[in-house]
């Protein structure tokens, strides 16, 4: 169950910043049809139409798989913490060795979730930036730059996993928990 939910779980999030990381892409070039209007506008709204379904996507992935993803995410984290307090006291170089081996691959896992998490934060990031790349200040038409204002105010914030709405999942928390 477990192995199937994580790949089910790691493949929509990387298609989610796949897309994301197209549309940025898509952004980035359109500074090359500047001077069709036309075109740049119906390109605009397609990428406003875009922007918002990735969005909607990331919250459907949310709502479906986040209460799994928390069961998922505390029995890793747990598994890693119970069998590496149970290889410290353990007698036999053995049992040591086992319970080591699976406190570091329930860790993995945990990282793993972290590692997905961290790549659709960026993804989403590279919207914004892609935008401030374009050279979008240097376009005369009012409505292709409010198009690009509302973008912009919408990737202000970055998409990212959460578990249950608690807590980002990233790399960053992921450091800062195994500091600790």
């Amino acid at each position: 169950m477990n192995c199937s939910f994580n790949f089910i779980f790691y493949t929509l999030i990387t298609v989610a910043s796949i897309d994301f990381q197209i549309l940025s892409v898509n952004i980035r070039n359109i500074k090359n049809d500047i001077k069709d209007v036309n075109k740049m506008r119906t390109e605009m709204k397609e990428f406003i139409k875009i922007h918002n379904e990735l969005f909607i996507i990331r919250n459907k992935l949310e709502e479906i798989l986040s209460f799994p993803f928390l069961c998922t995410f505390i029995s890793d984290s747990l598994n890693a913490c119970f069998t590496a307090f149970y290889a410290t006291i353990s007698i036999g170089s053995t049992d040591m060795i086992e319970e080591a081996f699976f406190s570091f691959s329930s860790f993995l896992l945990v990282f793993s979730q972290c590692l997905f998490g961290q790549m659709l934060k960026d993804a989403s990031e590279s919207v914004a930036d892609a935008i401030y790349e374009c050279g979008w200040e240097d376009i005369n038409d009012i409505q292709i730059r409010k198009a690009f204002i509302s973008i912009i105010q919408r990737s202000q914030k970055s998409e990212c996993l959460t578990v249950m709405k608690f807590g980002e999942v990233t790399l960053k928390q992921f450091s800062t928990a195994s500091d600790e």
